[in-house]
């Protein structure tokens, strides 16, 4: 067995391939099952994390993994979001976008000097929050529900969206201030490697 093709990794897998088949699905007309597809999807976040523990199979590569699902999953739903009516704000598309992007060329960067920024609670609550409001937010379209019903879920899956997408948000400072103190402290410890000003020449005289 490979590093790639271990249970954790494989479930990861599976749940980018759900999240594609739910995208397709909902494009083709069959909303209840692309809407089911995806709830599996965001189950089997639980199932590769408890694997990777129960077999002690957490690896950097697992965890890189699970945050690009994590990120496509977020993005495809949202995507689907803004594009079925009643819709949703196209700025929540772009802003976490514009958030995944800047952590991950964060995270690139980081791996690029030998340090590792880890993911924060703030992160995780953020996937969930946005993760999960998409199921109320698309509910009303994937089952016609009456519209007074779809309304109401759909105010309850935006309300937890924007939840979502503003801890995204502190998140990716918390990433970005973690950096900038590595960074200087990576800076300060190169510092102390040269010799004092004038040594040289103290030295030679």
């Amino acid at each position: 067995m490979t590093a790639l093709a271990t249970p954790p990794n494989l479930a990861t897998a599976a749940r980018v391939v759900l999240i594609a088949a739910a995208a397709i699905a909902w494009n083709a007309g069959g909303r209840p099952v692309a809407l089911a597809l995806g709830v599996v999807a965001g189950l089997t976040d639980y199932l590769d994390g408890a694997l990777a523990r129960r077999l002690g199979l957490t690896s950097r590569l697992g965890a890189m993994l699970d945050q690009f699902a994590d990120a496509f999953l977020v993005l495809v739903g949202l995507t689907l979001a803004v594009t079925t009516p009643p819709g949703l704000s196209p700025l929540v598309l772009v802003l976490v976008m514009a958030r995944e992007l800047w952590v991950q060329g964060l995270r690139r960067e980081a791996a690029a000097r030998g340090l590792e920024l880890p993911s924060r609670p703030l992160g995780k609550w953020s996937s969930f929050f946005l993760g999960w409001g998409l199921v109320p937010l698309l509910v009303g379209a994937a089952l016609e529900l009456a519209p007074s019903v779809a309304s109401t879920t759909h105010l309850v899956g935006a309300l937890l969206v924007y939840l979502g997408t503003g801890l995204g948000l502190l998140a990716a400072f918390a990433y970005t201030r973690t950096f900038a103190l590595a960074l200087r402290r990576e800076g300060r410890a190169a510092g102390d490697d040269r010799p004092p000003i004038g040594s040289a020449a103290q030295s030679s005289s």
